[in-house]
């Protein structure tokens, strides 16, 4: 796992319930008034462990998504879907970009990350 940053905040912070896994506490992530700071990669986000970030929403998979990190010198983020049941887009603009785990999908600055049934995070990198 290698040391970067990348903040993602709760849109509907009162429709989901988030929990930190206690496995891995904070040398992972942050977590402070709705913004949640990734300080390692890979990372998962999903229901229930191995997920690093528990998101308690009954549409959310066990391990739902990934973020991940490519790149040398000048890191870029990535995320794909890693198998769920109600899929993962990004909302980028005016685009809906379907994410597969066949193929991770470059992050960008206030893209919205999808997940499940309306579980969304607006990433801030």
């Amino acid at each position: 796992m290698e040391l970067m940053e990348l903040t993602v905040r709760f849109l509907k912070a009162d429709d989901i319930k988030m929990l930190s896994n206690p496995l891995f506490k904070s040398h992972l992530f942050l977590v402070k008034e709705g913004l949640v700071r990734v300080l390692k990669f890979p990372f998962l986000i999903g229901r229930i462990e191995p997920s690093h970030l528990l998101v308690s929403n009954a549409s959310i998979s066990r391990k739902h998504v990934e973020i991940y990190t490519e790149g040398l010198f000048f890191k870029k983020y990535f995320v794909k879907d890693v198998g769920s049941k109600n899929g993962t887009i990004i909302l980028r603009g005016g685009q809906i970009i379907e994410l597969t785990a066949q193929k991770g999908v470059q992050l960008e600055n206030e893209d919205i990350l999808s997940m499940g049934l309306g579980v969304k995070f607006k990433v801030l990198i």
